[in-house]
């Protein structure tokens, strides 16, 4: 989960910084040459331990890169730990926040660098696709060497055309609200179940703080994207058009009322109190910031992999539910997303042992125990079955197993990957949203300036 500074212009200034990095990354890769090889990771970087010893063979050395929480940094390298012991092979761990990840990146692609095996975002992957610093993984597929027998095929994005698929989902989450029961019981309300409407859940927020003086998080401040996503597919619409070209939710003057509103009731939160402050929320450098993982805070407004971990941090089950919606809406709201990739550089030196080792993350047993559904509900339907049957599966995946395998039942639609000015787009949303809870924009300017600004960005010729 990303960190943002205090600041809004300065955070806006950051991620423009970012960005231009990124977009520029492929002309100065083509241009560059015989230069020394770089990086300005700011995470630990490192081999995985007991190595294996059982063959005279020279072992394979694999870069694995990803971003999270320490709670993703253990598991992980537990994971490429047993891999390295099971196939002689060296795993070379590289991993930060989400703060710095692709920034990082960029600068790795731009010293002909990058590691072999990399986790992507859905906002990123397109992009680095585009310009050519991914692997095609189809070719590994038809060769049987990532197995997807047991894979729902709608869960394999294509991001290039119909012929390419540079990422490997890393699991199926969704948006969700997760809360402390105590304070309901405190409270006297009864806990959310799904389907319960916006008003429900300002007027839950204010009554809880009210009786106990525990605030709830400001839903998604620092990935509006996730928020904004509901409410436009409570009405019937997805985010970006099938083209990619411009927003097709832009000129329903109902939908766009009810984000407007919805947004001064966050307002009138954060200024009585029963929403924490923005800059509190703001500063929350990894996921285990959250303070639901403490239960200091009443509800929170999370994607549905994380709510294992919360719940073993605060030490007992938390509550889990749907998003609330609009009293006019059409449709619940909810989807379904790969919203993180397993992705190979186009830079190994051999993509079929990266390939190697990005099937057995994604469908060994052995490895799925260990990582369970950090990532996401796994997408292939044995490792699920077989995670719902073990004994040691805690039982809070098992809860984010149900809660994503129930919303299957009624959406069969799952969200593809960004197109190629998103990255552009969602920012500006993200610094639009914290600007207006700052007191920098007001509702109206907020969403009337990010559509005129995205639609100038998707219709450019440069998309």
């Amino acid at each position: 989960m990303p960190i943002w500074p205090l600041k809004v212009a300065a955070w806006s200034e950051m991620k423009i910084k970012t960005f231009t990095v990124i977009t520029l990354v492929a002309a100065m890769v083509t241009s560059i040459t015989g230069c020394g090889l770089f990086s300005s990771y700011s995470f630990f970087s490192g081999s995985s331990e007991n190595i294996s010893d059982n063959t005279n063979a020279e072992r394979e050395i694999i870069r694995v890169s990803w971003w999270g929480s320490q709670e993703r940094h253990n598991i992980t390298i537990q994971a490429l730990d047993l891999y390295s012991e099971q196939y002689n092979t060296e795993i070379r761990s590289e991993y930060t926040t989400w703060t710095d990840y692709f920034e990082d990146l960029a600068s790795e692609a731009v010293g002909n660098n990058m590691p072999d095996l990399i986790q992507m975002s859905t906002t990123d992957i397109i992009r680095y696709a585009e310009k050519g610093l991914l692997t095609d993984l189809y070719p590994y597929i038809e060769s049987g060497v990532i197995n997807t027998t047991n894979v729902d095929q709608s869960a394999l994005v294509n991001v290039i055309g119909d012929e390419h698929l540079y990422g490997y989902p890393t699991g199926v989450t969704s948006v969700s609200v997760t809360y402390v029961p105590k304070y309901f019981s405190q409270a006297g309300v009864s806990y959310p179940t799904n389907g319960w409407t916006w008003d429900e859940y300002i007027e839950t927020a204010k009554t809880i703080y009210d009786k106990t003086g525990t605030p709830s998080d400001i839903p998604f401040l620092v990935e509006a994207r996730w928020l904004f996503d509901s409410w436009v597919h409570s009405y019937g619409y997805s985010f970006f058009s099938e083209d990619g070209n411009s927003l097709p939710w832009a000129e329903d003057e109902e939908l766009i009322s009810d984000m407007i509103d919805a947004l001064n009731d966050i307002k009138q939160g954060i200024d009585k109190g029963y929403l924490i402050k923005p800059e509190t929320e703001v500063n929350w450098v990894n996921s285990s910031d959250n303070p639901i993982s403490d239960g200091e805070i009443a509800m929170s407004f999370i994607l549905s992999n994380y709510y294992s971990m919360y719940c073993q941090n605060y030490g007992k089950a938390l509550g889990l539910c749907h998003l609330p919606v609009f009293e006019d809406a059409k449709d619940s709201g909810m989807y379904l997303s790969t919203n993180m990739y397993w992705c190979i550089s186009s830079e190994c030196e051999n993509p079929e042992a990266a390939a190697k080792l990005l099937n057995f993350l994604v469908n060994d047993k052995s490895a799925l125990e260990i990582i369970g559904t950090d990532r996401g509900v796994s997408v292939n339907s044995n490792i699920r079955d077989f995670l719902m049957k073990q004994s040691t599966t805690n039982k809070y995946d098992i809860a984010a197993i149900n809660y994503i395998s129930s919303l299957s039942k009624s959406i069969s639609d799952i969200n593809n990957a960004d197109p190629l000015q998103s990255a552009s787009v969602v920012n500006l949303l993200k610094a639009n949203y914290i600007a207006f809870t700052y007191g920098e924009m007001t509702a109206e300017e907020c969403i009337y300036d990010f559509i005129e600004q995205s639609n100038a960005i998707l219709s450019s010729k440069d998309n």
